[in-house]
């Protein structure tokens, strides 16, 4: 889902809530679609659940974290839509249900 809200005459913003397949094959088509679209005309605010992770220090729990295909896709798709990671300075986490992925807010400025 999209929105373009209107602060007031001279701010807006598209604001995107998304929830992400856990079919890595559907993730890649939905990266490339967001991908496809032309975002530049206003800031950007992309969130909800993308059942990925760029870091290690985005999980919890003793599962070791591997770069893996979806990992990269992840990062290419955030790295190609100039999207910026809006770091969490406490709590780390915003819920815990003791899987190793975490929900994330993006941006583009």
């Amino acid at each position: 889902m999209h929105l373009l809200v209107y602060m007031d005459k001279l701010e807006s913003f598209l604001f995107s809530n998304i929830y992400v397949s856990t079919d890595p094959s559907v993730r890649v088509v939905l990266w490339n679609s967001l991908n496809s679209y032309d975002f530049s005309s206003y800031p950007w605010i992309i969130m909800r659940d993308f059942i990925a992770i760029l870091d290690s220090c985005d999980k919890f729990g003793d599962f070791p974290f591997y770069v893996n295909k979806s990992v990269n896709d992840f990062r290419s798709f955030v790295s190609n839509s100039d999207l910026v990671d809006l770091k969490f300075s406490c709590p780390n986490y915003t819920w815990c249900n003791n899987r190793k992925f975490s929900n994330r807010i993006l941006i583009i400025d």
